[in-house]
């Protein structure tokens, strides 16, 4: 999903299956995502709304949502009302973050790469 909001196409096979991305327990290794498009910038352990939202309005950059601590989706955008919309992988859909109870327990940042 990310690959494709930053122009290159990657399939998510293709990185679930990389052993640099991730430890021998299957954590992920955050600072090994770094793409012909787009790389790791941080990892976020809280939700920061002010973080959060400055990723979304910048187009050089996106963020993914840990929600209840142990999924995570794409932020699309924001609404006062409904929380945060998402792209949810898991279900293969849009919705925003009130599926998981606005529970968010984290986040991650990507930037484009300029190569």
């Amino acid at each position: 999903m990310l690959s494709d909001y930053f122009g290159c196409f990657i399939w998510p096979a293709q990185i679930a299956t990389e052993r640099k991305f991730y430890t021998a327990g299957g954590l992920i290794i955050w600072r090994n995502l770094d793409f012909s498009c787009f790389k790791f910038e941080r990892r976020e352990y809280s939700r920061d709304d002010d973080n959060i939202m400055a990723a979304i309005r910048d187009p050089d950059r996106a963020v993914i949502l840990e929600v209840a601590h142990s999924h995570w989706v794409v932020a699309t955008g924001h609404n006062w009302l409904r929380g945060y919309s998402i792209a949810d992988p898991w279900l293969g859909d849009r919705a925003t973050t009130r599926r998981y109870n606005n529970r968010i327990t984290g986040a991650a940042y990507f930037q484009r790469s300029i190569k």
